[in-house]
């Protein structure tokens, strides 16, 4: 009976900024790893700097998700 009269709860809650700081840092720390050793391998400043923001974009979106 209870079941009838409680509202579900949604599936995905949608939260940009996530709900844990330690997310980010992992997130952060994911995205300057990433676009260093991008920056070491290729020479290139502009390169790594667009790995870091689609990393940053994509990780965004996982967050957001969970």
């Amino acid at each position: 009976m209870d079941r009838a009269v409680k509202p579900p709860r949604p599936r995905y809650k949608f939260s940009v900024l996530g709900s844990d700081w330690v997310e980010w840092l992992i997130v952060g720390l994911l995205c300057v790893v990433a676009a260093l050793g991008i920056a070491l391998l290729t020479g290139s400043l502009g390169y790594a700097l667009a790995a870091g923001v689609v990393l940053l974009a994509a990780a965004t979106a996982v967050i957001a998700l969970l």
